[in-house]
């Protein structure tokens, strides 16, 4: 009878009001880190049977009330809620919603992590940038992807996460080189998706390569100072397709016997990671092959074709336009002669508009004659950057480093001619499980 308003209402949302109203629940507090996630266990179980009606009517209590803290002092507006105090809030508020679908532990430690984030300067260990970047390179966006990514991190030994650490986290400044992981985002992304190898085994390979490298880098006559060099090009691409191909067991992927190659290119260094692959997947990587040429030749055709038909529409019009420009009364002769029902309909229409704007249609004849030559160049342009790449350097990455490859090389100490990643002969290569490094004899020490 007091509340009128309140007293019509159902049974139901008389016990969401009360029970929204009774949680013993100190906001504030919350923001600061002060309770622990034992006080959300009783907003959880107060407010879980209301399901999405009641973390929303609470935390819209919330908010009228953090609102209404300066009330006393003004009634036009909140002077309290502005926007910077609620971005300081937003976190809170949704921490307070995820307990929709998560427990009290999990939602306060995915607040303290938001919360933190947005005052942490630096990062808490060198194992936490590690995997901060194991993250960007899964593109993992979202808590799922996340877990998955720090699970396998976390099933790793120590020594191992060790050795990956020290491989993530150079920078190419104070710790050289610094490594870029090509391919890398698509080894993970397979492996993740093939159950016969997983997010773990993809790891342990990515440390095998390292101790590779190591090997290799030993043997190699270094072509820069003391400082090593400034980056290091890690060619991945074969062991992300065997971590796709990979079947029935995961010794098919943990066992693969892999081959290191490197190479010196101004201040930089490459190493290739060839993979001998296993006698069951022979045959799939020489369909994936086999396909791979027949997609270069129909792209070849198709470009022909292209130039071919841009070529035509550069002269045809380019030719009409010149006739229109200095011959205009013989052209206009010859149409006139053209015998009559023998051309559709149409054709004689245009042949009245051209006649009696003749300037217009030259320019258009132009215009289009430009257009063509435009595409030709473009065309002929792109197939230039082509001629010059590898075989086998389809994706986006390998053709960018190729092309940056090569003017490092123009521009670097290196004394010969030859293009980085195109028609290189590699100077060292390691196995894995054949034995110690090979050594390269003196001969080609000296010739380098």
């Amino acid at each position: 009878e007091i509340v009128p308003s309140f007293n019509r209402l159902s049974a139901k949302y008389k016990s969401l009001i009360i029970d929204s109203l009774c949680v013993d629940f100190q906001f504030s507090q919350f923001l600061q880190a002060e309770i622990v996630p034992s006080n959300l266990v009783v907003v959880k179980e107060k407010l879980q049977q209301h399901g999405e009606e009641g973390y929303s009517l609470f935390c819209f209590r919330i908010f009228a009330q953090m609102s209404g803290k300066l009330g006393d002092k003004s009634l036009h507006g909140s002077l309290f809620m502005t926007e910077s105090q609620f971005q300081k809030f937003r976190p809170g508020l949704e921490a307070l919603m995820q307990l929709r679908n998560m427990d009290a532990g999990p939602a306060y430690n995915a607040f303290l992590l938001l919360r933190g984030s947005k005052a942490l300067s630096r990062f808490a260990s060198w194992q936490h940038q590690a995997l901060v970047r194991l993250l960007c390179l899964s593109t993992a966006y979202d808590r799922d992807s996340g877990d998955a990514v720090c699970n396998a991190f976390d099933k790793l030994s120590n020594a191992e996460r060790a050795s990956l650490t020290r491989w993530l986290v150079a920078d190419g400044i104070s710790q050289r080189p610094g490594y870029v992981l090509c391919d890398a985002p698509e080894l993970l992304k397979n492996a993740q998706g093939n159950p016969a190898v997983g997010l773990v085994e993809a790891l342990k390979a990515l440390v095998r390569v390292q101790e590779m490298m190591q090997a290799a880098d030993l043997y190699i006559l270094p072509s820069f100072g003391s400082g090593g060099p400034v980056k290091a090009y890690v060619q991945l691409r074969e062991l992300a397709l065997l971590a796709k191909e990979a079947g029935v067991s995961t010794q098919d992927f943990a066992n693969v016997e892999m081959k290191v190659t490197a190479d010196d290119h101004g201040e930089h260094r490459i190493y290739n990671v060839e993979v001998i692959r296993p006698e069951g997947l022979d045959k799939l990587y020489a369909d994936e092959t086999s396909r791979s040429g027949c997609r270069r030749c129909c792209n070849a055709l198709l470009r022909c074709i292209l130039l071919l038909f841009l070529l035509i529409l550069f002269v045809v019009p380019g030719v009409a336009a010149a006739a229109l420009y200095f011959e205009k009364k013989k052209v206009f002769h010859y149409m006139d002669k053209i015998p009559p029902k023998k051309a559709p309909e149409y054709s004689y229409k245009a042949l009245d508009y051209v006649q009696d704007n003749p300037h217009l249609a030259m320019y258009v004849l132009i215009a289009v004659s430009l257009v063509s030559f435009l595409g030709i160049l473009i065309s002929c342009c792109c197939s230039g950057q082509r001629k010059h790449r590898p075989m086998g350097y389809d994706s986006i990455t390998e053709r960018v480093w190729c092309c940056a490859a090569r003017t490092t090389s123009r521009m670097g100490r290196r004394d010969d001619a030859r293009t980085a990643c195109c028609s290189y002969q590699p100077l060292q290569q390691v196995e894995s499980g054949a034995g110690e490094p090979l050594m390269p004899n003196a001969s080609e020490l000296v010739s380098r």
